[in-house]
């Protein structure tokens, strides 16, 4: 019955107050917090000035290393502050740094900005602490004709979609010499750095990861997605509108579509005839886009490879905060700081139908 079925769902939903993933920072607090002190006084434990310079952003991360019953690495960036936006006043601050006016970056939106995930439009969930699941129908009533009988009885068959938190590591170094620098300019370099290669690994797990050895399921290892089996490197598009039939034919309402491939692939689209001749067809990929629908290129998809989805049933969780280890002496001979970053998050897909991989 739909009242019992909206019961059960409403009962699978329910969960305890989940505890916040911030540690109680003021506004004031939270822009105050300088990475440039915490990782100043990391690459040298012997300076004691750095040290007492850094006292407020040592005291943040034991508090969010407590609130996420964590101690790992030296410093940990709490949510609040990997949410924050920090504003620039300042036109170019000198090398390749530009200052940004009458706006402002967060570390999470660096992160997201540097993802093709981001750009088709993935759900992305921040802030979690805990486990992470969400009752899915996984069945439906059917309906029947009738015809002097009674309607022959059918029930909605629920199902879970669970999230675990997998950690991944990224490594950048930084010059010392940027972290005598004291400008918002400067931090905000320092915070992309630290991002930047952070998306790239998440990226490319989003869609190989294998699903062991730490690492979260990928959308190419996800049972019952769509596959086309197109012409290697040189997919026609006639393909293209099979994958994106693979996808409408199982009832895909298609919120959000669009295409993910490789730079070859994406070159190929772009100086391919859509007929396959030489006439004046238009080329298969025009305007970014194919039948309408936004195309990205990035090497975290494997060679060969295309995707069709619909993006929003792609699901990226990322819990808590971020955990910071600093080393100083691998690269002290090039008066480089390496740092090392660990970020826990997990990918689910919430319908393998939603997808359609061509290779």
């Amino acid at each position: 019955e739909p009242e019992a079925y909206q019961k059960e769902l409403f009962k699978m939903a329910e969960t305890k107050t989940p505890p916040t993933p911030e540690i109680g920072l003021t506004k004031r607090e939270v822009q105050r917090f300088n990475i440039i002190n915490a990782l100043r006084a990391l690459a040298d434990p012997r300076d004691v000035k750095a040290r007492d310079a850094a006292g407020f952003e040592f005291e943040v991360s034991d508090a969010a290393q407590k609130l996420y019953g964590r101690e790992r690495g030296d410093l940990t960036i709490p949510e609040e502050v990997m949410h924050r936006d920090l504003t620039a006043d300042v036109g170019n601050a000198g090398g390749y740094l530009v200052g940004v006016s009458d706006g402002g970056m967060s570390m999470v939106e660096m992160l997201r900005n540097k993802m093709i995930t981001g750009q088709l439009g993935v759900t992305q969930i921040d802030g979690l602490v805990g486990d992470f699941a969400v009752p899915k129908q996984t069945g439906g009533a059917t309906a029947y004709h009738v015809h002097d009988a009674a309607v022959t009885e059918s029930q909605q068959v629920l199902g879970q979609i669970n999230g675990v938190p997998h950690t991944i590591g990224a490594l950048t170094d930084i010059k010392r010499s940027m972290l005598k620098q004291s400008s918002i300019s400067a931090q905000m370099f320092v915070e992309n750095d630290l991002t930047t290669v952070l998306a790239g690994g998440i990226d490319d797990k989003t869609f190989n990861g294998a699903g062991s050895a730490g690492e979260p399921l990928g959308l190419a290892n996800v049972t019952g997605i769509g596959t086309e089996d197109y012409t290697a490197n040189a997919p026609t598009l006639i393909q293209f509108g099979n994958m994106w039939e693979e996808v409408a034919g199982d009832n895909v309402k298609i919120t959000k579509g669009g295409w993910a491939m490789t730079a070859a692939l994406y070159a190929w689209g772009m100086t391919t005839v859509k007929d396959g001749t030489t006439g004046s067809a238009g080329m298969i990929i025009e305007d970014g886009k194919i039948f309408g629908y936004p195309v990205v290129f990035s090497e975290a998809i494997a060679a060969g490879y295309t995707y069709f989805g619909n993006w929003p049933d792609l699901v990226q969780l990322f819990w808590g905060g971020l955990d910071i280890t600093v080393d100083p002496y691998t690269g002290s001979n090039a008066g480089t700081l390496r740092v090392v970053m660990l970020k826990d998050y997990d990918i689910i897909v919430r319908h393998a139908q939603s997808f359609c991989a061509g290779v």
